[in-house]
């Protein structure tokens, strides 16, 4: 997963099979997963621990066996809940290549979810039956995506994909889309520039009231509202993505310490040093040695 793209910019799965499957194991650090977004629609699961998601605006509290479902084009990202560790999978695919046949379930189902014109109603629990059917089918998909290598691999994760989807029809689990213009989905399409203008320009000084004024946003109001979808104030996020930009440049380049810094944006190196190690729980030069 590329941690400094917005728009993730990663390949999922490959021509003939395009479905990716992840697994982040025993992660401790604040931030679970980065907030981005892609094309393709998502399920993701809690293996173990817990942890919150964001999902366009909305904030799910996820333990184990608990499940979510992401549309495509959704800004997501998750946050550590209560210092629990979380391990999670997710599997990331490709709705167009699951509607290709035109069929009436696809022009039923599959096209107006697509098109976000219906939802999956989320979040799932493994503490209800149907929870339950959701998870163990999803531990099957993963365990064909990642473990099965016969010819008829990509068929069998297509028709595990479909099953799952008519899980959700037969029980009823999924809803038409009526846009509301409810304030969290207005807030989070204008964080999506926002977040793009800091990806472009990290390495620059960067003002919150600059930020509030491409989200069409007073100062006041912007870090409010910020802060309540990211779980972060707009210069905390900031920082964090320096951070994890100065992390891989520590571990794929050979350039100082001091100039490493400078390219991620940050003015002094004290500052630098001590919000790296708020981070990381190291220096960067630590940093540096055990990632080589």
């Amino acid at each position: 997963m590329n941690k400094f793209s917005l728009r993730e910019k990663h390949v999922h799965g490959t021509a003939e099979l395009p479905v990716g499957f992840y697994r982040m194991e025993g992660i401790t650090s604040p931030t679970v997963l980065d907030v981005h977004w892609h094309d393709e629609a998502e399920f993701l699961w809690v293996e173990e621990g817990s942890a919150t998601f964001m999902v366009d605006g909305s904030l799910y509290d996820l333990a184990e066996g608990d499940c979510v479902y992401i549309p495509p084009g959704e800004l997501h990202g998750g946050f550590s809940l209560n210092d629990s560790t979380c391990t999670y999978q997710a599997a990331v695919f490709d709705l167009a290549w699951l509607a290709s046949a035109n069929d009436e379930i696809t022009q039923r189902i599959l096209t107006p979810l697509h098109k976000q014109e219906l939802i999956l109603q989320m979040p799932l629990s493994s503490h209800n039956r149907f929870g339950r059917r959701i998870l163990a089918r999803l531990r099957r998909l993963y365990r064909l995506g990642r473990h099965t290598q016969d010819a008829a691999r990509a068929w069998r994760v297509k028709a595990e994909l479909y099953l799952i989807l008519a899980e959700f029809i037969s029980d009823g689990h999924f809803t038409k889309c009526v846009s509301d213009g409810s304030s969290h989905s207005r807030s989070m399409e204008r964080f999506k520039p926002v977040l793009v203008h800091i990806e472009n320009h990290y390495m620059k000084k960067i003002k919150v009231y600059e930020l509030a004024a491409i989200a069409n946003m007073s100062e006041g109001h912007f870090c409010r509202a910020f802060k309540v979808q990211m779980r972060q104030t707009p210069v905390e996020y900031l920082n964090h993505y320096r951070i994890q930009r100065a992390a891989s440049l520590l571990q794929h380049t050979t350039a100082s310490i001091v100039e490493i810094a400078a390219e991620a944006g940050f003015e002094h190196l004290s500052y630098f040093i001590k919000k790296f190690r708020d981070r990381y729980g190291c220096t960067p030069a630590q940093y540096r040695k055990h990632a080589r």
